[in-house]
């Protein structure tokens, strides 16, 4: 089975870059095959007038950019993993911009049983932190006919170490059970 990672954090070896590897250490265990995109690093254009207008061109020329690769990824994949830090109660700017691509392919996304995963790292410690990110990560899967296949979510990093939350282990859990999650 492949699975498609999306990592929105800038930070190699932080705290969210750890979620990845515990997840991938798992995939890998279960003998599923993974390929990690770290968004930051990519060409990825905000999605503009001109985007819309050549999506509705419906010619092939929306995605010039990095996206190409992802989306195709993405299209022989039956997971895909949002992984980001909580930035103002939400994913990062760059997995956003992966997100709103999303629009040139969405027919061909929503027709494709995909289960999505959450990994979601914060440094706030109240309940209610990764509200925000829990609900848009919800109405993502509604809106694409994607199954919820869990999240790992790490609170209270700014006072503690990530290997502390056991969000590590839940998402190496994920990894190791994806195949479960998909229809």
């Amino acid at each position: 089975m492949k699975i498609t990672v999306l990592m929105g954090s800038p930070f190699m070896d932080g705290n969210n870059d750890k979620m990845v590897r515990a997840f991938i250490r798992g995939a890998q265990e279960a003998g599923h095959e993974v390929v990690r995109f770290n968004v930051t690093d990519m060409n990825i254009e905000p999605c503009t007038k001109d985007y819309f207008d050549k999506i509705a061109k419906n010619d092939g020329s929306a995605d010039t950019d990095d996206m190409k690769k992802i989306l195709s990824s993405i299209l022989e994949s039956s997971v895909v993993v949002f992984s980001t830090p909580l930035y103002y109660y939400g994913m990062t700017a760059q997995l956003k911009a992966v997100l709103d691509h999303f629009n040139s392919k969405r027919e061909l996304l929503m027709k494709k049983p995909i289960a999505a995963i959450l990994l979601a790292n914060c440094g706030g410690s109240a309940p209610w932190s990764m509200n925000g990110i829990v609900i848009h990560f919800d109405c993502i899967c509604r809106f694409l006919h994607w199954r919820d296949g869990g999240h790992a979510l790490a609170y209270g990093l700014a006072e503690h170490s990530i290997e502390s939350t056991g969000a590590l282990d839940q998402a190496y859990q994920l990894g190791l059970n994806a195949a479960a999650q998909v229809r």
